[in-house]
C-alpha cells in the first residue's frame, strides 16, 4: 500500500511539472517566510559586517582582494543548487527538479543516470540526446513549475574534456529539430562551466538571460558555446 501511495504522489508531481499552463500546488517560492531577528542578532550581524569590510579593505590594500579561487562542484546537482541559491526572493519562480521518479519541489534535483529508462527520460525531460548519455556521468535539472517552455535547465558533467564542444553541438542540433508541446520556447543558451560541465537552458528569454547572468557572476570562466532564438 505504501508503494502505491508513493507512486501516486510522484505521478501527481510529474503531471504538475510537465503540464502546460498548470499552476504550482501552492505557489510557494524557496526562501519564502517571515524570519524575525532580535536586537542582539542585529547588532552581531552589524559587527560581523564591519569586521568583514575591514578585512576586505585590508586585503585590497595588500593586493590580494581579487584573487579568489573559483568554486568547484562534486556533481551537476551541486552546481545547479549553487546557482539557484544566488537568486533573490523577488527573482525566483516556482520550480521542480530531478527526474520522473525523483521529483523535487522548489529546488534543483539530481537526474538518475542509472535508471533503466534514463536515456529516453533525459531526452523527453531535458532535450538531451539519448544517444549521448554515455558521454556524461552526472546530470541535474531545474524546470519551471507551471510550464516547461517558460524555463527548462539541465546541467551535465561530460566525462572527456575533449568531447565538451562536440556534445554541446549535438545537443543544440537536437533541440533545434525538436517538436515542443504547447509552442516553442523563446531562447536557447548552452554554457560551458569549468570542470567539463555543460548547462543547457531554454525558455522565456528573460528567464534564460537571468540564469546566464547568475552563472557567469558565480563562475567568471563560464563560456557561451551556443545561443539561439527558438521562436518568433
Amino acid at each position: 500500500m505504501k508503494r502505491i501511495l508513493t507512486f501516486l504522489v510522484a505521478t501527481m508531481l510529474l503531471i504538475s511539472m510537465v503540464a502546460c499552463g498548470m499552476r504550482a500546488d501552492d505557489g510557494k517560492i524557496p526562501g519564502d517566510g517571515d524570519p524575525t531577528t532580535d536586537d542582539n542578532n542585529t547588532n552581531s550581524d552589524t559587527n560581523n559586517n564591519t569586521n568583514n569590510n575591514n578585512d576586505t579593505n585590508n586585503d585590497d590594500a595588500n593586493g590580494g582582494g581579487g584573487n579568489q579561487t573559483p568554486p568547484t562542484y562534486q556533481n551537476a546537482h551541486e552546481l545547479l543548487a549553487s546557482i539557484w541559491a544566488s537568486y533573490g526572493e523577488n527573482e525566483q519562480f516556482p520550480i521542480m527538479g530531478g527526474d520522473y521518479d525523483n521529483v523535487v519541489e522548489n529546488a534543483p534535483g539530481a537526474f538518475d543516470l542509472t535508471h533503466a529508462d534514463a536515456a529516453a527520460n533525459i531526452d523527453s525531460l531535458l532535450s538531451f540526446p539519448s544517444e549521448e548519455i554515455s558521454k556524461i556521468d552526472s546530470a541535474a535539472s531545474i524546470i519551471h513549475g507551471m510550464n516547461t517552455n517558460m524555463f527548462t535547465c539541465g546541467a551535465f558533467h561530460v566525462i572527456d574534456a575533449g568531447e565538451v564542444q562536440a556534445t554541446a553541438d549535438r545537443i543544440k542540433n537536437h533541440i533545434l529539430t525538436k517538436q515542443f508541446l504547447c509552442g516553442s520556447p523563446e531562447h536557447l543558451v548552452i554554457l560551458r562551466v569549468p570542470d567539463n560541465y555543460l548547462i543547457v537552458l531554454y525558455g522565456l528569454k528573460d528567464n534564460v538571460d537571468t540564469f546566464v547572468q547568475k552563472t557567469k557572476s558565480s563562475l567568471p570562466d563560464t563560456a557561451t558555446l551556443a545561443e539561439q532564438q527558438l521562436s518568433r
